[in-house]
């Protein structure tokens, strides 16, 4: 239940309406990690080897319509990357990372519902 209901009345007293919206209230979400998947190929950042005065498009894909948010993270900054397209199976993300004169290494953090975790090519970490 959500913070500002606070019933206390036995489950089994409970009508099939009120146990539908209990179980939707509560449920926690499912992630499809096995869709998530960002790397270097041209397809998911671009340009593939960005120069030092070019702003570098950054993709990432997860499964279509489980995710509520990700976060492109670099050198201690946040990009709240932005749908950019779909298919019948995935959504794609992207994020700008503005010209930078070294090489960097980047990540993910992706938000579904109360779960957060972190990817980047090699490990998907779940938030404890």
């Amino acid at each position: 239940m959500n913070e500002y209901m606070s019933i206390q009345i036995p489950f089994e007293q409970l009508t099939a309406a009120q146990k539908l919206f209990l179980y939707v209230d509560t449920r926690q979400p499912i992630l499809n990690e096995k869709a998530i998947f960002s790397d270097g190929t041209k397809f998911f950042r671009i340009p593939q080897e960005p120069t030092s005065d070019e702003e570098t498009k950054i993709r990432i894909r997860t499964a279509k319509n489980n995710i509520d948010s990700v976060i492109l993270c670099y050198n201690k900054k946040r990009i709240p990357m932005t749908p950019e397209m779909s298919d019948d199976i995935f959504d794609f993300y992207e994020g700008i990372i503005p010209p930078i004169k070294q090489q960097i290494d980047y990540y993910f953090e992706i938000h579904a519902g109360n779960l957060k975790c972190y990817y980047n090519k090699k490990v998907m970490l779940k938030a404890a």
